[in-house]
């Protein structure tokens, strides 16, 4: 299922979502996603924060604007961060011009 929000959003929550596809235009506060698996998000704009509990399988998708947008994540497996390299287009779809950082699921201390 793909969920596209045009325009400037205060934030917005997932719940409960599986196979979801979220593409914002502009979110002020932060996108939150809590108890689901294999979703992907696109920030097409300003996105400040993407906050994820409980989630498997999350892709957030950055681009030349939102490249400072914070991560933030607890209970999650298999977190993913794609961002353009610098001086690559954003709509670019080829993989070379794009970097893909996972997120740590372990840490030692």
């Amino acid at each position: 299922m793909e969920i596209r929000i045009v325009g400037k959003i205060k934030s917005v929550s997932l719940e409960g979502c599986k196979k979801v596809v979220l593409i914002v235009d502009s979110v002020v506060s932060d996108v939150n996603i809590m108890n689901s698996s294999n979703i992907k998000v696109f920030g097409n704009d300003q996105m400040k924060s993407v906050t994820a509990e409980s989630t498997n399988e999350l892709q957030v998708n950055l681009n030349h604007k939102n490249k400072n947008c914070k991560v933030i994540t607890t209970c999650t497996r298999a977190v993913w961060i794609r961002y353009p390299k610098e001086g690559a287009d954003d709509q670019d779809n080829d993989n070379i011009n794009w970097n893909k950082q996972p997120v740590a699921e372990i840490y030692e201390s």
